[in-house]
């Protein structure tokens, strides 16, 4: 049986250039102009810890152009909070506040930018499409994306929609 878990990699086929993916997600989720007209969102999800925690919850408050913050709450662990304010980071367990510096700092600025993915170019160092997968049973291409400071981010877009399956 085949394993369709994005791991594979094939680079054999003509692949389009990354900018030409990265310009293909921006019209997917509805071109720039459309995004730049929205300037928050709060999103809500539950969160399971594999062998830690089931039915915890999180929620994200966004705020244009670069605030944000997170709150997990997961039983046992607590509550989480990550948050960025335009100029400083920090997590909190509940109990104390820890200003982030350095990479922690760089990768919560990145993902605290609203618009970040209009700014991908300029957000990261280096993006290359090293080629194609499969997860489940969508093509996907596979975009690396080296930041200033840290580690490599991939992003997997689906090779029809060009929306996002995985990071």
């Amino acid at each position: 049986i085949e394993l369709r878990d994005g791991n594979t990699i094939e680079s054999t086929a003509a692949l389009p250039s990354a900018d030409d993916v990265l310009a293909k997600y921006v019209e997917a989720l509805g071109g720039a102009e459309a995004l730049k007209k929205i300037t928050s969102h709060v999103v809500t999800g539950t969160v399971d810890i594999g062998g830690v925690s089931r039915g915890g919850s999180f929620e994200t408050h966004a705020q244009a152009p670069d605030k944000a913050l997170t709150v997990i709450q997961a039983h046992p662990v607590g509550t989480i909070q990550f948050g960025y304010n335009g100029k400083s980071g920090w997590h909190t367990n509940g109990k104390a506040v820890t200003w982030l510096k350095g990479v922690d700092l760089a990768v919560v600025q990145r993902e605290a930018d609203y618009f970040a993915v209009l700014r991908m170019k300029t957000n990261f160092l280096k993006i290359s499409l090293p080629g194609m997968s499969k997860i489940g049973y969508r093509d996907v291409y596979v975009l690396d994306l080296q930041p200033a400071a840290g580690v490599v981010e991939r992003l997997y877009l689906d090779a029809q929609t060009y929306l996002p399956v995985r990071s």
